[in-house]
């Protein structure tokens, strides 16, 4: 094993040729995109998933709808969480529209589920929670049953006070 460097400037222990995107943001031979940034977000690694979705923000194609929702998503998400709420509105929101342009319907609800998540971080729990319903509107449409029943319970918890 050969170690690599991250993108938030650390090594990082490759898993093979496919720890690192090559020039089109893509992981491995299976064609996973734009992974890490989503992941670390979730592991609550914010430098390093900010780090992640500023280097598919700069990979690829302006025209791959898929990245150009996903650096936003995620990077809006980051700067919620630090508490600037404005900027991760406004990537968010962006996200949004560039999802609404596609007919990917998980892409359009997983925007939707991130901008209320991005609302809820700076209080705006009503916001937040028409953001869900739209999720969970296009996972419905889409058949995505698991992604659906995420969306009802975080629904359901913004909906009973004492829940938050």
């Amino acid at each position: 094993m050969s170690a690599k460097t991250s993108p938030a400037g650390g090594a990082a222990k490759a898993a093979g040729p496919a720890s690192v995107p090559d020039e089109r943001g893509r992981f491995g031979d299976f064609g996973g995109r734009y992974v890490p940034e989503t992941l670390v977000y979730a592991l609550d690694q914010l430098d390093e998933a900010d780090a992640w979705a500023r280097r598919a923000e700069e990979l690829g194609s302006s025209d791959d709808a898929d990245k150009e929702m996903l650096w936003r998503r995620v990077r809006a998400k980051v700067f919620a969480r630090r508490g600037k709420h404005a900027d991760g509105e406004r990537l968010a929101l962006e996200a949004v529209a560039i999802g609404d342009e596609t007919d990917r319907l998980d892409a359009q609800g997983d925007a939707y589920a991130d901008l209320a998540e991005v609302l809820l971080l700076a209080g705006r729990a009503e916001e937040a929670a028409a953001a869900l319903e739209r999720a969970l509107e296009r996972y419905e449409r889409k058949g995505n049953i698991v992604s659906a029943q995420r969306a009802r319970a975080r629904l359901a918890e913004l909906q009973d006070p004492a829940a938050r």
